[in-house]
């Protein structure tokens, strides 16, 4: 196993032993009213990961990827910007919107259930870059939830769908690089029963 893969595994066990974990859904009504912010461990977004993401995605912008030529580049841009907010190559936004998934979970998890899935967003903004080398962590918080009903039985409880939001902080910064409101399934184990 790599060095870097390895310290991956060491901090995904460091944040699994402080996860704040949500026993029933009624405790959410609770974090609601008291407004419970949840924050993650910090993660790097490295040079290779930003470079796999632009693989994955095909956004090979040079933005994200030109080390050599960038501050030309960037000189040639009429961006009006003012003072150039970038020193570097940054992350593609939505590598960095993408952390929420990730990140959310290493924060807080539900006790009460087997499979999590994306609904989809209500709200982001990009409001500031990652630059290449710097760490990230997510802050989130309850907005509202409902149950879920089973399509064939609207009376039976399946899992609840959660409005988070978050946010994605960049150390050293002061405004955050996402502002977010991801709606999250949270599907309950077989055995669980809601009350």
């Amino acid at each position: 196993m790599s060095e870097e893969i390895q310290r991956h595994h060491d901090m995904i066990k460091m944040a699994v032993n402080r996860t704040y974990c949500i026993e029933s859904p009624q405790e959410m009504d609770k974090h609601i009213k008291s407004k419970r912010k949840w924050v993650s461990y910090w993660y790097k977004i490295t040079r290779e990961k930003v470079v796999h993401f632009a693989e994955a995605t095909g956004d090979v912008q040079w933005l994200h990827l030109d080390d050599v030529g960038f501050a030309q580049r960037l000189n040639e841009v009429s961006h009006g910007f003012g003072e150039d907010p970038f020193d570097r190559t940054i992350a593609h936004g939505f590598f960095s919107l993408s952390m929420i998934g990730g990140l959310l979970g290493k924060a807080v998890r539900m006790g009460f259930v087997k499979l999590v899935v994306n609904y989809g967003l209500d709200y982001v903004r990009f409001t500031t870059p990652v630059p290449i080398d710097s760490e990230v962590r997510v802050v989130v918080g309850i907005d509202k939830w409902e149950y879920i009903t089973d399509t064939n039985d609207q009376t039976k409880k399946v899992g609840v769908k959660v409005w988070w939001d978050a946010i994605v902080q960049v150390k050293g910064k002061d405004k955050p690089a996402v502002v977010a409101k991801p709606i999250l399934l949270y599907y309950f184990d077989r055995n669980y029963t809601p009350e």
